[in-house]
């Protein structure tokens, strides 16, 4: 047996097992899965063991591993790192890409949500290949409907963030913000500065007057659908006032 292999079979029992249901033989004696810097600690050791993934059926199954601890501990780019670590161990690694997804998902941004959808369209290819049972194709396709609205929420501006207002502000709120936030970024304020900063200046002054013209009109609207409520209450109490006049 080679030194990395006898190293290995020493360290057996420092390898949790059970983190995010990932068994392997380097592993057969699982850790409390509340205990995650342990967790942690015990996977880090194990890779140690073999920087340089001369074993990589075995490292593949140890950074997948320790991606699931680092979804655990809200620890995402390191998730994110070591799931990619895994799937390019193991190109065929459902796992990996499930919770490089997972880690992606978490970031909430546009490009991460689309990485993530990347990542979950291979493995329902993977699922197809290898003709999963139905449950698990169903929760693949599942996966990729949450990311899919997912990505629609974060591509959905938020026009009161960007005047840095409540989404409760009035007309005259909304006004005031959006005045404040075109003289920041227009283009006489801003004509000193590069190119770079020029070009996310102009983005931000024709975001900021997209968001005054949404957010302003739907205040409008929450304004006259208030009157409306409150005339149709007050019909309403005119016409009660009537019937119980009648009854006298």
């Amino acid at each position: 047996m080679g030194e990395w292999g006898a190293s290995l079979s020493e360290r057996r029992c420092s390898c949790p097992g059970n983190i995010g249901g990932d068994t392997h033989a380097a592993s057969p004696l699982p850790l409390p899965c509340s205990n995650f810097p342990q967790a942690l600690e015990s996977y880090t050791a194990c890779l140690a063991l073999d920087p340089t993934d001369e074993n990589p059926s075995v490292n593949s199954k140890l950074y997948c591993n320790r991606a699931a601890v680092f979804l655990k501990l809200r620890r995402y780019p390191e998730a994110v790192a070591d799931a990619t670590r895994c799937v390019e161990l193991d190109d065929k690694y459902i796992k990996g890409f499930q919770r490089r997804a997972s880690a992606l998902c978490e970031a909430g941004d546009k490009e991460s949500i689309e990485a993530a959808l990347r990542d979950l369209y291979r493995v329902e290819e993977l699922l197809k290949e290898g003709q999963a049972e139905e449950g698990a194709r169903r929760e693949a396709a599942q996966a990729i409907r949450d990311a899919q609205r997912a990505l629609k929420k974060a591509k959905r501006k938020d026009y009161y963030a960007l005047l840095g207002v409540e989404s409760t502000a009035d007309e005259d709120e909304i006004k005031k913000a959006y005045r404040k936030q075109a003289l920041r970024y227009h283009p006489d304020k801003c004509a000193g500065l590069d190119d770079g900063e020029k070009k996310k200046a102009e983005a931000m002054f024709k975001d900021c007057k997209e968001a005054y013209e949404v957010s302003s009109g739907q205040a409008r609207g929450a304004r006259a659908r208030a009157a409306e409520g409150g005339e149709a209450r007050a019909q309403e109490q005119r016409r009660w006032l009537a019937i119980g006049r009648a009854c006298v």
